[in-house]
Parts: structure tokens; sequence; C-alpha cells
């Protein structure tokens, strides 16, 4: 039986995962870093290496979990790094 990720999304804990993209939920105690974009996204790094997009519409979601996961390890990196090679985007600030 086939479900759409809004459907599934809605059953998991809201304290633990969070929709980043239409198409990514992220689990987030898995989430080592995040990366601010120039375009308003963030990559998320997770503590296995891979990154997955944060889109500007899901941002929102993402920044209220995390203030209110304080004690949460996850580093937000500076806006001066480099670009991320993989995904060749700039850093910019955290809104």
């Amino acid at each position: 039986m086939r479900e759409s990720i809004g459907a599934f999304s809605g059953r998991l804990d809201l304290a633990q995962f969070v929709r980043i993209h239409r198409s990514a939920i992220a689990n987030i105690s898995k989430i080592k870093e995040l990366h601010p974009c120039n375009t308003g996204e963030y990559i998320l790094v997770l503590k296995n290496g891979k990154q997955l997009s944060c889109s500007r519409g899901y941002r929102t979601g993402l920044q209220q979990l995390m203030n209110r996961r304080t004690d949460r390890n996850i580093q937000i990196k500076d806006i001066h790094r480099k670009s991320l090679p993989s995904q060749g985007r700039t850093p910019t600030e955290w809104p």
C-alpha cells in the first residue's frame, strides 16, 4: 500500500523527525551539522556523512525544531566557510 510522504510524516514523532524537503524527512538525532546557503536553503550533514538539502519552504520547521532542541550537539557552520564541494553552494547568514 502506498502513502504520501505528508501522511507518513504525520505519524512520526514531531520531537524527533522533521520534514526538510518535499521528498525527505530527517531524524534530528542523526544530524551532525547545518550549512546555511545563499539561496535560503540549508545543507544538513548527517553523522554518516550523507548530505541532504533542506528547501526554503521547510526551513522554518527545521529552525523551530532546532530552537527547541538545545540539548543536541549539532554544529551550525560559520557563514564564512567555503561552499560544500558536492553541493557547489556558498554559505550565507543564518536568518
